[in-house]
């Protein structure tokens, strides 16, 4: 099945060809839901990833580095699959019949 948790702790072992095979079968309906729970966890981690860029500016006097990113590593690194899975998800849409729209 598919998780519906999302926000910061949303699992981050899920492999983006293992959860692209999921979302394959879902219908337009479920592809929208989908979409608007990766949207919203991608908005909760972007928040927090700049807040923390922010503070990092204001502590050190310039902008963050890939290795400066520490203990966001993480985060980045779900962030970017997120944005990923959208850009899967909206294909997934345009192949469908053309009744659901993003």
């Amino acid at each position: 099945g598919i998780n519906a948790e999302y926000g910061v702790t949303m699992a981050t072992n899920t492999a983006t060809t293992a959860s692209g095979m999921e979302l394959i079968n879902l219908t337009p309906e479920e592809l929208l839901h989908k979409m608007n729970e990766l949207q919203e966890s991608k908005r909760v981690l972007r928040k927090s990833l700049r807040d923390y860029e922010k503070a990092f500016l204001n502590k050190h006097g310039r902008k963050v580095l890939k290795e400066d990113r520490g203990i966001k590593e993480p985060e980045y690194n779900e962030y970017k699959k997120i944005k990923a899975k959208i850009r899967l998800v909206e294909t997934l849409l345009k192949k469908s019949d053309g009744s659901a729209t993003i």
